[in-house]
């Protein structure tokens, strides 16, 4: 192929060469971070060692020497591709076998010895089992140990709670080796779960029959009081661990710190208290001990998103990476992607459909994507959202409310006023909704629907209060009004600002009865509580004019230095 594109030249047989070593090289990287288990950079110097070790010289320098290049390519792929083929749970099983015999087959194409690599695939599946032999007798000796010694107990040994034995070296095997020696009936008697409650059980149940076969002797009567009192002892104190939540992982990471689920369990506790800075750091050192944790880096993703967006989105992209219908995961990343405004509002719709897909009995995606057809003008959508969202939680006000006033921008004002009047329905002291339906009624209508609502406590709503005197206002009712607003003011714990909003509303129901007296002082009241309260300015600008009086211009100067201000 060379030749037929380059001619005879030699630059370009040298160049295909060092093109073909720098593959292997990079396939030597490959095959030792994922098959040999070394270190990133115990890789990297082993990769670079072959890259320019001189016994290479004459495989790559000379043309007979491609087949060398070659084969050790087809070799180093053949080897992934089978160790890709065996992985527990590969999606494509069958596709990496075929992958592997064709490269095998290149292999021994390019070089006789290439046939080898049938071989290797071979010893990689008995390497492979031979760890999983090493790693379940191992996990049989802990559990005899903590069934004749209890002291490390803990309510979790989920994610990689044990690390696995990945040699014959490993010490733990000593372990293992003398737990078989002692009492290897009762490893094979025990179940084969890792660290099971009911494997405890069975040994256990084995122990104490054996005892109380044997218990003739007053010695061996004093042993089994003594074991029983101080396991009796150990249970009880093992108990106050499970007093509560915090005690009981604290308790689990005592005795296993390199638990990722239980600093990720006692991250989301901390993150319910309010401690975000202690549950990030757990978060992370969940996320340490097992980078795959897809939950952990949305968690927090989540707590990350008000303090480094692009380090947020991160996680999230993390999270969805590992775990591809992550819903969770999917939301945050498109509510992040939306919020940020930089132009990537697409794409963040985009993971709010697939999250409402993964997850479809899930109502959250869709009031998002409502919120975000809304921003984008784009209303139809919007409505059709909101829709899903209220038929997956029906008695959601806010999602009421949303879609009321969808329906009201999109010019369906006889729809909106159905929805708000549900809102109001569903929730009598919305505020929003109430002040919604006023805008879509008569005046007379709104007011007598509001009036009706007697469950609502103007007292700690200020708002209702003064909406329910406007309303008084508007039918004439300005006795009950005026009602209202003192008992608000009497009795309410009001703001300097909301203070002169009532005076201001108490001065002009007092001006439509015609006390106008009152009604000066409740304004003038307003004025020295807000004095850039321009409608009270007015009002008293209006009244003294009407009586001739000197001041009136005073208010008219003060209410024009206002408005300029403003």
């Amino acid at each position: 192929a060379t030749h037929a594109v380059f001619g005879l030249h030699p630059l370009a047989f040298h160049v295909v060469n060092v093109t073909l070593h720098v593959i292997v090289t990079s396939l030597l990287h490959v095959f030792m971070r994922e098959i040999d288990k070394a270190s990133r950079e115990g890789a990297l110097g082993a990769s670079l060692l072959f890259a320019v070790h001189p016994i290479h010289t004459e495989a790559v320098t000379g043309l007979v020497g491609r087949a060398d290049v070659l084969c050790a390519a087809f070799f180093l792929s053949c080897l992934m591709a089978y160790r890709r083929a065996i992985r527990p749970n590969t999606r494509w099983h069958n596709g990496w076998l075929l992958v592997s015999v064709l490269m095998a087959t290149g292999s021994m194409l390019s070089k006789e010895h290439g046939i080898t690599s049938l071989a290797l695939c071979g010893l990689i599946e008995v390497t492979d089992k031979i760890r999983r032999i090493l790693t379940r007798s191992y996990v049989y000796s802990l559990n005899l140990r903590l069934l004749v010694f209890p002291s490390q107990l803990s309510h979790d040994w989920s994610a990689n709670s044990i690390t696995l034995v990945h040699s014959i070296f490993d010490v733990r095997n000593w372990q293992t080796l003398f737990a078989f020696g002692i009492v290897s009936c009762v490893a094979w008697t025990a179940s084969k779960e890792a660290v099971h409650k009911r494997q405890h059980r069975i040994l256990c149940s084995w122990m104490c029959t054996s005892e109380s076969q044997h218990h003739t002797s007053k010695q061996k009567l004093v042993f089994l009081i003594t074991l029983c009192s101080l396991f009796g002892v150990k249970t009880v104190l093992r108990n106050r661990a499970w007093q509560n939540r915090d005690s009981l992982i604290r308790s689990g990471l005592h005795v296993l710190p390199h638990n990722a689920k239980l600093h990720y369990n006692f991250g989301n506790l901390l993150k319910d208290t309010g401690r975000s800075i202690e549950a990030m750091n757990h978060y992370e050192k969940a996320i340490k001990y097992w980078p795959e944790y897809s939950s952990a880096h949305n968690n927090l993703g989540t707590l990350l998103s008000t303090k480094d967006a692009s380090l947020a989105e991160w996680h999230f992209r993390s999270a969805v990476k590992q775990a591809s219908c992550h819903s969770n995961a999917l939301f945050n990343l498109g509510n992040l992607l939306i919020g940020l405004d930089d132009g990537r509002t697409e794409e963040g719709v985009q993971n709010l459909l697939f999250a409402s897909r993964c997850d479809p009995m899930s109502h959250l995606p869709h009031v998002q994507l409502g919120l975000a057809f809304h921003h984008l003008n784009k209303p139809r959508q919007s409505i059709e959202h909101f829709n899903r969202a209220l038929s997956l939680k029906p008695e959601d006000a806010d999602i009421m409310y949303n879609l009321a006033y969808t329906y009201n921008i999109d010019g369906q004002h006889s729809k909106a006023a159905d929805m708000a009047h549900k809102c109001t329905d569903a929730d009598h002291q919305s505020v929003k909704c109430l002040e919604l339906l006023s805008t879509l009624l008569p005046s007379t209508l709104t007011a007598k629907l509001y009036l009706s609502i007697q469950s609502v406590d103007e007292i700690h709503r200020p708002q209702i209060a003064l909406m329910k005197s406007s309303l008084y206002g508007s039918l004439s009712l300005h006795s009950q009004a005026l009602f209202v607003l003192r008992d608000l003011l009497s009795r309410a714990s009001l703001s300097d600002a909301e203070a002169a909003r009532v005076h201001l509303e108490i001065g002009k129901h007092c001006r439509d009865i015609h006390l106008i007296n009152e009604s000066i002082h409740h304004f003038e009241k307003a004025v020295q509580l807000n004095r850039d309260d321009a409608e009270s300015l007015h009002y008293l600008a209006v009244i003294h004019h009407k009586q001739g009086l000197k001041t009136a211009q005073m208010y008219i100067n003060v209410k024009e230095e206002t408005a300029s201000l403003v």
